[in-house]
C-alpha cells in the first residue's frame, strides 16, 4: 500500500471550507474571489437540487474526484435539528468508514449543502454505490440560499442501508470536524474510528495491512463490513426515507 493510498483512507473526510462557496473547474470560489458575481449569475438559470454533505461530499479533494472541470455548483450551509453525520458500518473501496446520517435528539448539526443540476445529482448517484452501500433520502423541507438566489422544497442526503458505528456503550459514533451542539457520543477522526473498529474485524492484524486487505479484495471488504454490522445501530428505512 502506497503512502498516497493509505493517506486517502485515512484522511477522510478531508479538509473543507466553510460556506459559502462555489465549486467551478475544480477549485473553490470565494465571493471575495473575482469570477464570484459571474459564476452567481451563471448558477441562477438552473433548477438544483440542495443535498446534505455528511463526510467527504463538502470536501474539495473528493469533489474533484466525482465531477469534471466543467461542473459548476454553489455550496452553502444548512442546520439540521435532531440530526448528526456519523460514520457508516462499512468500508469503502478505498478502505476509509464513510458518513451518514442518523437520529440524534437534541443535536443540532451545521454542514454543507451542495446544490445541484439533475445531471450533476445523477453523478453524484453513480458514485454512492446507491442499493449497495446506501439510499437517497427525501425530507420535506423549505430551503433557501439568499446568497445564490435558490429555493427548494424538499432536501436530500445519502443515507447507509448498513446503519452506524457503534461505540462500546452503544451510541453512534460522530464525524470529528463538523460542528454541532449537543451530540450523543465523542466525536473521532478516522484514525480513531478505525481503532475503534479494527480489533472487531481483524484482531491481531496490523492496521495498515488490515486498511490494504479491504482496498484490495472486495470479498474481505464485504466480510468485515458484516461484522462490524453485528454492533451497528440498524438502519432505519423512516428515517430520511425513499421518493
Amino acid at each position: 500500500m502506497t503512502p498516497e493510498e493509505l493517506a486517502r483512507a485515512l484522511d477522510y473526510p478531508y479538509p473543507a471550507p466553510l460556506p459559502p462557496w462555489i465549486f467551478a473547474g475544480h477549485e473553490v470560489h470565494r465571493p471575495a474571489s473575482p469570477g464570484f458575481p459571474a459564476l452567481s449569475r451563471d448558477i441562477r438559470r438552473d433548477a438544483r437540487v440542495p443535498v446534505v454533505a455528511a463526510g467527504s461530499n463538502r470536501a474539495p479533494v473528493q469533489l474533484c474526484r466525482k465531477f469534471g472541470v466543467e461542473d459548476a455548483f454553489p455550496v452553502s450551509t444548512i442546520r439540521l435539528r435532531d440530526v448528526d453525520t456519523v460514520y457508516s458500518a462499512h468500508f469503502s473501496s478505498y478502505g476509509a468508514i464513510p458518513a451518514t446520517l442518523a437520529p440524534s435528539p437534541g443535536t443540532v448539526l451545521h454542514t454543507a449543502v451542495l446544490w445541484l443540476t439533475a445531471a450533476q445529482l445523477d453523478r453524484m448517484n453513480a458514485t454512492e454505490a446507491l442499493g449497495v452501500n446506501y439510499r437517497l433520502g427525501w425530507m420535506a423541507r423549505r430551503s433557501v440560499s439568499r446568497r445564490f438566489g435558490l429555493t427548494a422544497d424538499r432536501i436530500a442526503a445519502y443515507i447507509s442501508l448498513h446503519g452506524a458505528v457503534t461505540c462500546d456503550a452503544g451510541v453512534p459514533v460522530p464525524v470529528a470536524g463538523f460542528r454541532r451542539q449537543g451530540g450523543q457520543g465523542r466525536a473521532l477522526d478516522q484514525g480513531g474510528v478505525h481503532a475503534l473498529a479494527h480489533p472487531r474485524v481483524a484482531p491481531g492484524e496490523e492496521l495498515q495491512a488490515h486498511i490494504a486487505n479491504l482496498v484490495g479484495d472486495k470479498s474481505v471488504r464485504e466480510q468485515r463490513r458484516d461484522m462490524l454490522k453485528r454492533n451497528a445501530l440498524p438502519h432505519d428505512p423512516a428515517f430520511w426515507p425513499e421518493g
